[in-house]
């Protein structure tokens, strides 16, 4: 039989859906339908599939895809959501994945294997983008649909990826462009921080040095969340924050060293601390509420969150420790490490925000190298001013 499109009555009318289904009798002569493709080719494609399938059963081949092809697309999200943990993937990263392909699958309403279909993935992408959706967040969606397909394909469970049809773009331009904090926009923000009230569960002053700890180490919302004194350790030579792969994005332990004036605050901030309670308690990290905690404190500061169209929310903490770290001449492969980014270019490309003075600075000392007639001359020797001599110099020479 062709593929027809499906007719069905609603409000005591008839009419037909505009998707187009397919009927055939499967090995035991039971009839089957399958219903939602889009097109007429995508329709008749999984008609002589269907039919080669029942053709192989009948003669006593048994596909092992058929096992899988009837089982849940929701048990097989299970699958992959235990194979990425598996993985050492943390856990706020499989969360975030499997919840992006569980929205696609339910959306889009996939229910086995074989429906998964590209344009129907595409068409809904299309809607959630028309509904507010950012083009970098779809593409994100995109990116999960395709891993778990690829899951499928890997583990024999599909024959190919439905979706390598679709390219996912890399030049998407954010919607939210953030923005660095200056020195003096940092340094107000902690001193008046530290003066406010209570807000979303923490005091001024625990805000204050959640401010500061996240401009000084990059540690995401997430992570700082999760911290106990437990985490520290605030030896005055080497402190350093430790985190396990649990509590991470890309699921590696992190150690990241502390400031010494940081890591003092934080010693005086804690004693007497239970070692297991949490450093900053609270749901203040969840969805949004870092951001708009933020706010709320720049406000006090007198500070814009939004400036040449870019904002400073939570995560710009993040960028704000990786472009003061750009500032203060850090050799860029340490910055990447710092920051903990597998891609030198998202570091110094996405995290990094250099005002056009710092830039033209830099290009200024290249003066030094050359003379208005274009030959190169050599930087001149660094003058030493004698210092005058004090007591102490002059029993120190005496005792060498």
């Amino acid at each position: 039989m062709k593929p027809f499109h499906k007719t069905v009555t609603k409000n005591g009318r008839k009419f037909k859906v505009s998707t187009w289904s397919i009927r055939y009798r499967d090995a035991e002569g039971k009839r089957k339908e399958e219903h939602g493709f889009l097109t007429e080719e995508e329709a008749w494609y999984r008609l002589r599939e269907a039919k080669k399938e029942v053709e192989a059963e009948r003669l006593g081949i048994r596909d092992p895809l058929q096992t899988h092809y009837r089982k849940p697309l929701g048990e097989h999200l299970a699958d992959f959501q235990k194979s990425l943990e598996d993985e050492g993937v943390s856990t706020e990263q499989v969360k975030l994945v499997t919840g992006r392909v569980r929205r696609i699958l339910e959306g889009c309403k996939f229910e086995f294997p074989p429906h998964l279909c590209p344009l129907k993935l595409k068409s809904y992408l299309a809607h959630l983008r028309k509904d507010g959706l950012s083009e970098q967040t779809a593409q994100h969606y995109l990116r999960a649909a395709k891993q778990f397909a690829l899951f499928l394909v890997r583990h024999k469970r599909l024959r190919e990826n439905p979706f390598d049809s679709l390219k996912a773009r890399k030049d998407v331009e954010k919607r939210h462009p953030r923005r660095a904090l200056s020195a003096a926009e940092l340094n107000k923000l902690l001193e008046v921080a530290a003066k406010q009230g209570p807000f979303r569960g923490l005091t001024g002053r625990e805000r204050s040095l959640l401010y500061l700890v996240a401009s000084q180490t990059g540690l995401r919302a997430s992570e700082l969340a999760s911290l106990t004194p437990a985490d520290l350790d605030l030896n005055p030579e080497y402190p350093v924050v430790f985190l396990d792969g649990s509590r991470t994005k890309n699921g590696k332990e992190a150690r990241i060293p502390l400031g010494r004036p940081t890591a003092q605050l934080l010693r005086e901030w804690l004693e007497g601390r239970a070692q297991d309670a949490p450093l900053w308690p609270g749901n203040w990290a969840k969805y949004k509420e870092a951001g708009v905690m933020l706010q709320h404190d720049l406000k006090a500061a007198g500070i814009p969150y939004k400036l040449n169209g870019k904002f400073a929310d939570f995560h710009a903490l993040r960028k704000t420790f990786v472009t003061n770290l750009a500032r203060s001449g850090v050799m860029p492969k340490v910055a990447q490490a710092l920051a903990r980014h597998s891609d030198i270019n998202l570091t110094m490309g996405v995290y990094t925000d250099l005002e056009m003075d710092e830039l033209r600075d830099a290009v200024g000392r290249l003066d030094a190298f050359v003379r208005a007639d274009g030959e190169a001359k050599k930087p001149e020797p660094e003058v030493r001013v004698p210092q005058e001599k004090t007591e102490n110099d002059e029993g120190d020479a005496k005792a060498g």
